[in-house]
C-alpha cells in the first residue's frame, strides 16, 4: 500500500497528470494533497475499522437526524422569523413611527438587510473556512441577536436601516455553515430531503413571529399603553433574546465536524467517514486553495446556480417584506392581515415535510428534477397572484408560492452541496450563490412602488417574469449535466486511479474527478 503523501502530488506543484485506462485527467490536473492542507476525514479513514453494515448506517443516520438536523432546523427557522419581522411590524406601527415621511424608505427595509449580506458574504464565508465552525457560527448568531434586540431602540429611519445592514452582515454566515454541516454528515441521496427539513422550519419561523405579532396587536388595540412603547419594538426585543439563546446553545451542541461529535462513539465516528465516502468529499480542508477559487468562478455551473438563485429570489425579496401589505390589498386590514398570513407559513411547513418524506421514495437524488418541478409550480403561483381574476385566486397563488418558491432554493442549495466539490470551491460557489441571493432580494422590494399600494401591480408582474427566466436556466442546467455525464461515460472512467489512495477525501474538485457524475 502506498503512503498517502506519495499518492497525490503536492498542491503547490504542477502535477504530471494521472493515467488510468489510457485516459488523461486533463480537465483539472490533480493539484490537491492528502498531507498538509488536507481533509481531516483522511486521518479517521485510516483507522482500523470493520464493515459499515446497513444496521450501523441507519443507527448513525438516526443519531445525526436527532442531535444535529433537529437543532440546525430550529436555527434556520429562527433566522427566517427574524427576516419576517418587518412584514408583520408594518402592521404594528413601524411604518407610522419611522417611515411616514418617506416615499421609498420602507422598500429599503428589505434591501438594506441584503446589502449588508452582500458586502460581507465572501469575507464571512472564508472566515468560516479558517475558524472552527461551531465557535464562529455561534458568535455570529449571538451578534445578530444583539443587533436585533437593539433595533427596538431606533428612533429614526436612518438608524433602523443602519442596523438592518449590520443584521445582514451577521446573518450571512448561517446558510454557508449549514451547507458545510449537511455535506459533512449526509450522503448525496440524503441531502435533498434533509435540506427540505430545515427549509420547512421557515414555515415554523413564520408561524412563530406572526403569532407573537398577532397577540401584541390584539392587546395593543385594547390598550395602546399596555407595553409602554410601540408593539413593533416589543417583537424585536423578544426575537433578539430568543436568537441569543439559540446562538449560545449552538456552540455547546454542534460539533465542528463529525470527528468531534459528542453523540457518536469512536467506532461510529469511523463509520460516519465510510458513510460519506461515496460523496467524494470529506469534512473540508481549512487550507484555502487558490486554483479552486478560480475553478469555481470560471465554472459555467457556478454561474447557472447563481443567476438562477438571483432570479428566484426577486419574488422572495418582495414577499418577505410586502406579504402582509399585499394581503391588505386583498381586503384584510390590521390584525386580520396577520391572521391571513399564517396559512402561507403553514403551507411551507407542511409542504416541505411532505416533500422531504416523498423525496426518499420518488426520484431519489434527482435534485434538478425537483428544482424544475418547483420552478413550474412557482411560475403558476405568481401568475395567479399577478393576473388572477379575483381575490381568492390571487390569495391561493400567494399561499402556494411559499411552497414552490423555497423548493427552488432547496434544489439549488442541494446542487451546490453535492456537485460543487473541493472544499474551497464549495465555499466559493456557495458564497457566489449567496451574493446572487442578496442581489435578488435587494431588487425584489424595489419593484413594489408606494404609489401602487396596496395592489402593487409592477411588483407582482416582475416576480412572475423573473421566475419564468429562472425556469429556463434550470432546464438548460439539466441538459448540460446529462451531456457531461454521457461524455464522461464515453471516456470509460468510473472510479479513481488505483494509485490514488483515499481519493474521496483528497479535497479534489468535481472537474478533477472524471469518475464523478453530476446530479439531475
Amino acid at each position: 500500500m502506498s503512503s498517502p503523501s506519495s499518492s497525490i502530488s503536492n498542491e503547490d506543484k504542477k502535477p504530471q497528470g494521472l493515467e488510468k485506462n489510457n485516459v488523461n485527467y486533463e480537465l483539472g490536473e490533480v493539484q490537491s494533497v492528502i498531507s498538509g492542507g488536507s481533509d481531516p476525514a483522511i486521518d479517521i479513514a485510516h483507522k482500523p475499522h470493520g464493515e459499515l453494515t446497513p444496521e450501523m448506517d441507519k443507527k448513525i443516520l438516526r443519531k445525526v437526524d436527532l442531535y444535529l438536523l433537529s437543532f440546525v432546523s430550529v436555527l434556520y427557522g429562527i433566522q427566517f422569523a427574524d427576516k419576517l419581522i418587518p412584514s408583520s411590524a408594518a402592521i404594528l406601527n413601524l411604518n407610522s413611527d419611522l417611515f411616514a415621511n418617506s416615499k421609498t424608505g420602507y422598500s429599503w427595509v428589505g434591501s438594506s438587510f441584503y446589502l449588508g449580506y452582500l458586502v460581507f458574504e465572501f469575507p464571512m464565508s472564508y472566515a468560516l473556512q479558517k475558524f472552527p465552525l461551531a465557535l464562529f457560527t455561534s458568535l455570529m448568531v449571538v451578534s445578530w441577536g444583539i443587533v436585533l434586540a437593539c433595533t427596538a431602540a431606533c428612533q429614526t429611519m436612518e438608524s433602523f436601516l443602519a442596523l438592518r445592514v449590520l443584521l445582514g452582515a451577521f446573518e450571512c454566515v448561517t446558510q454557508p455553515a449549514l451547507v458545510i454541516l449537511i455535506s459533512q454528515w449526509y450522503k448525496r441521496s440524503e441531502v435533498f430531503s434533509r435540506t427540505c427539513c430545515w427549509f420547512a422550519m421557515n414555515g415554523f419561523g413564520g408561524i412563530l413571529v406572526t403569532s407573537i405579532c398577532y397577540g401584541l396587536k390584539v392587546h395593543y388595540d385594547v390598550n395602546p399603553d399596555v407595553y409602554g412603547m410601540s408593539p413593533w419594538r416589543v417583537i424585536y426585543i423578544i426575537m433578539g433574546c430568543i436568537t441569543i439563546l439559540v446562538g449560545v446553545i449552538f456552540y455547546f451542541h454542534i460539533p465542528d465536524n463529525p470527528s468531534k461529535a459528542w453523540f457518536l462513539t469512536e467506532e461510529e465516528k469511523v463509520m460516519q467517514v465510510e458513510r460519506i465516502r461515496a460523496n467524494n468529499q470529506g469534512y473540508g480542508s481549512h487550507h484555502i486553495k487558490k486554483y479552486q477559487i478560480w475553478e469555481a468562478l470560471t465554472d459555467i455551473r457556478t454561474w447557472l446556480y447563481g443567476i438562477s438563485y438571483l432570479l428566484s429570489n426577486v419574488p422572495n425579496g418582495g414577499t418577505t417584506v410586502f406579504a402582509t401589505l399585499i394581503l391588505e390589498g386583498e381586503g384584510y386590514i390590521g390584525k386580520d392581515a396577520l391572521l391571513m398570513n399564517l396559512p402561507s407559513s403553514a403551507v411551507e411547513f407542511a409542504g416541505f415535510l411532505i416533500m422531504a418524506f416523498f423525496s426518499n421514495f420518488f426520484f431519489r437524488g434527482k435534485k434538478l428534477l425537483f428544482t424544475i418541478f418547483g420552478s413550474c409550480l412557482t411560475v403558476m403561483c405568481l401568475c395567479l397572484l399577478a393576473w388572477g381574476p379575483d381575490a381568492p385566486t390571487q390569495l391561493a397563488g400567494l399561499y402556494l408560492y411559499f411552497f414552490g418558491g423555497p423548493l427552488v432554493s432547496v434544489g439549488l442549495i442541494s446542487l451546490v452541496e453535492s456537485d460543487s466539490l473541493g472544499h474551497t470551491k464549495k465555499v466559493t460557489s456557495n458564497a457566489f450563490l449567496l451574493v446572487c441571493y442578496c442581489i435578488g432580494n435587494v431588487a425584489g422590494p424595489q419593484a413594489f412602488l408606494k404609489d401602487q399600494a396596496p395592489i402593487y401591480n409592477t411588483g407582482k408582474v416582475t416576480m412572475a417574469a423573473t421566475q419564468c427566466a429562472e425556469l429556463a436556466l434550470v432546464i438548460f442546467l439539466l441538459f448540460l449535466n446529462i451531456y457531461e455525464n454521457k461524455r464522461r461515460d464515453k471516456l470509460g472512467v468510473f472510479e479513481p486511479p488505483e494509485d490514488m489512495e483515499d481519493a474521496e477525501f483528497a479535497d479534489l474538485t468535481d472537474k478533477e474527478m472524471l469518475w464523478y457524475r453530476y446530479s439531475y
